[in-house]
Parts: structure tokens; C-alpha cells; sequence
């Protein structure tokens, strides 16, 4: 009996082994990174800042993208594997993406005959923007917390030229 209980003993803490050994930094180091978003000083309420990383001339896989949701202060948390675990350490590129609500399309289609149709939600456009394309790197060390500048969008021409 000793012996099954020996054997049983090793076939469970292999499977532990191999599990605790897939613990620790892995490949990409993550590090806390937050920041805040902010247009002509006034926070930016919505939308959500994400940051790619940009791999070096050495690295075909420069891992995963973190993304963080925009607060009503202007402020943002990053999450790369898990909730607010932060990014990668490393250089990123950083993307702005954000919507400012929902717009309903209820136009006339100019047939009174024609069944009345829903108006359908569509989300607007964001109004904001990165300025350029912007490069941030987040270090082993210290704060990795950033100021994201955006400028408004500038208004282009309707369809009809106005």
C-alpha cells in the first residue's frame, strides 16, 4: 500500500510542478500604467487608451496590447493579462478610441406610402484626437503614469460640400 500512496503522491505534485513553474514574470514583464487623457486641459470623459507595443530590429513578438477604459476624471488603468496589471515594459504605440454617445437615424425617406421605419441608434463620432502618433515606453521602475494629450477633430465637409 505504501507504494501506491508514493505513486499517487508523485503523479499529483507533477502536474502542481508544472503549474507553479508556469508562474512568475514569463516572457513580457508587466508593470502598473495608468495615466490620465486630456483636451485644452479639461479631462476627456469616454473612450478608452490603449497601448501596443512596438517591437525592437531583435523582436518578431513584441506581446500583448493594454487597454484601459476612460473614467469620468479623465483617468485610466491599464490591463494587459488581468485587471489593471498594466502593460508590458517596453516602448508602445498609443491609440485614442471613443465614442461621445449615441445619434439616432431617423431620416425621411420621402415616400408616404412607405411603412414608418425605427429610428436606429448609431454611435457618434468621437470629437477627439491624438495630436500624432505617439510613442510611450513603460519602465520597470517608477510611476509608468502618463498624460495623453488629445486635440478636438477638425470638422470636415458633409457630403453635400458644406
Amino acid at each position: 500500500m505504501s507504494n501506491k500512496l508514493t505513486c499517487y503522491c508523485y503523479m499529483l505534485s507533477l502536474p502542481v510542478a508544472l503549474v507553479l513553474a508556469g508562474c512568475g514574470t514569463g516572457k513580457f514583464p508587466v508593470r502598473p500604467a495608468g495615466g490620465t487623457v486630456v483636451c485644452e486641459g479639461q479631462p476627456v470623459t469616454v473612450g478608452a487608451i490603449t497601448f501596443t507595443p512596438v517591437g525592437g530590429q531583435d523582436t518578431s513578438e513584441p506581446g500583448k496590447a493594454a487597454t484601459g477604459a476612460i473614467g469620468p476624471d479623465g483617468s485610466f488603468k491599464l490591463s494587459t493579462f488581468g485587471r489593471f496589471d498594466g502593460a508590458i515594459v517596453g516602448k508602445h504605440s498609443v491609440e485614442y478610441t471613443g465614442s461621445e454617445g449615441t445619434d439616432t437615424d431617423d431620416e425621411e425617406s420621402g415616400d408616404e406610402d412607405a411603412p414608418a421605419k425605427e429610428p436606429t441608434a448609431k454611435p457618434k463620432k468621437s470629437a477627439f484626437e491624438l495630436a500624432e502618433e505617439l510613442i510611450v515606453e513603460v519602465t520597470s521602475s517608477g510611476s509608468n503614469n502618463f498624460k495623453i494629450e488629445l486635440v478636438k477633430k477638425k470638422k470636415r465637409p458633409g457630403k453635400d460640400g458644406s
